[in-house]
């Protein structure tokens, strides 16, 4: 992680046009969410629909905004030239979102099948510990498939955003995800615990935005949200990227990564 922020904080320039990048990502999906509740406060004709148009924009341009930031600052930690940047984050941050929609389909199928699976058990009506623990062995597999998965398409990104194609880097991430989960793992927890700082300042940004009626105000708390969640993203992918190139080098899953 310390090599990870070492590289992203080396061009200044970058790192301040990705900071802005997700600050306008945040203003952008909020305008869209407060533009949608507007006009469906307004109860005219086809308000719902207008609403849903609002908002999908809104939040496409702000996921948009997001991704590129995010490849952006892992391509430049990753030495991409500098002429090369801007091609290479808009490449590579739609291939962001690509992964992490088919990401989010197997995770919430996942979710369904340990959910019905679980209710299938508890309707069985067994004793409360008897009960409980069948529910513990139906929803274990599909739990463990999610956090592998959930690895591997971290892992895929992160080599996505380091400019491997996105298929080849999901197949990496398979591999690696299966090969490394517990030092995975162990390094989610260092991450987080090293982002931690940002990832709270954004949600007590967003918690103040809330309470503010005073619109400079709230521009600029989310504004902060936004590139505080965006900084702390880029350097777990970054960070992830430094550690699964080690995890790589060095084999077998033995838990020397870097952090």
């Amino acid at each position: 992680m310390r090599d990870a922020l070492r590289s992203l904080l080396a061009r200044r320039a970058v790192a301040a046009t990705v900071l802005l990048a997700g600050a306008t990502a945040a203003i952008a999906e909020r305008t869209a969410t407060a533009g949608a509740r507007s006009i469906l406060a307004s109860d005219v004709d086809g308000a719902w629909w207008r609403a849903g148009v609002v908002f999908l924009l809104g939040g496409s341009v702000g996921a948009l905004l997001g991704a590129w930031a995010r490849a952006g600052a892992v391509a430049s930690a990753t030495g991409t030239p500098p002429r090369d940047l801007v091609k290479a984050s808009v490449r590579r941050g739609i291939s962001f979102i690509s992964l992490g929609a088919v990401e989010l389909t197997i995770l919430g199928t996942l979710a369904l099948f340990a959910g019905v699976n679980a209710m299938s058990v508890a309707a069985l009506g067994r004793g409360p510990a008897l009960s409980a623990a069948a529910i513990a062995f139906s929803v274990a597999p599909p739990i463990l498939l999610a956090l592998l998965t959930a690895a591997a398409f971290r892992i895929a990104m992160a080599r996505t955003a380091a400019g491997v194609a996105p298929e080849r880097a999901l197949m990496q991430g398979l591999a690696l995800a299966l090969a490394t989960l517990p030092s995975l793992l162990r390094f989610a927890a260092v991450a987080l615990a090293l982002t931690a700082p940002l990832w709270l300042g954004a949600l007590a940004a967003g918690a103040l935005a809330g309470r503010h009626f005073w619109t400079f105000a709230r521009v600029v708390l989310f504004a902060a949200q936004g590139a505080l969640a965006v900084a702390a993203s880029a350097w777990m992918t970054a960070g992830l990227g430094v550690f699964v190139g080690f995890a790589s080098e060095n084999g077998n899953g033995s838990g020397n990564g870097k952090t």
